[in-house]
């Protein structure tokens, strides 16, 4: 059975081309539309209509040098420094629910990473954020 209620902070999550980020602590999405303002001679007051969607996802969590053994489908630090460095296309999930189940929603298009902060203070976990712009339509779905 899909998710339900209130989602649990846990249960949703980014992938980056089908890889979780490992050790995630908290991510983001953000959707957001312009709007376009015109008034006529003919108007009465300011009509408004909609512009273009445009989104953005962020993400946090613990700096991770190399994945463990088994661990396959995961990204590390690493392997979100290659991929901004070399300015790679993601394809990003961002699922509403980690049931795994039929009527799980997540939400997917291509983004590419365009921030990559690492903080390390002494005697402290070393940590990680990112943020992804996303170019071009985001769409939802449902795994069936």
């Amino acid at each position: 059975m899909a998710t339900e209620g209130v989602y649990n902070g846990s249960e949703l999550r980014i992938l980056l081309d089908d890889n979780t980020v490992y050790h995630a602590t908290s991510c983001a999405i953000s959707l957001s539309r312009g709007t376009k303002e015109r008034a006529t001679k003919d108007t009465d007051g300011i009509e408004v209509s909609l512009d273009k969607l445009s989104w953005s996802a962020t993400g946090d969590g613990l700096a991770v040098a190399a994945l463990p053994s088994g661990v396959t489908s995961a990204d590390n630090t690493e392997a979100l420094f290659d991929k901004i460095v070399a300015g790679t296309l993601v394809t990003v999930k961002y699922t509403l629910g980690s049931s795994g189940e039929t009527g799980d929603t997540y939400y997917t298009g291509s983004a590419y990473i365009t921030a990559l902060d690492v903080t390390a203070a002494v005697d402290e976990d070393a940590t990680a954020s990112f943020t992804l712009t996303g170019t071009g339509a985001v769409t939802k779905a449902v795994l069936s």
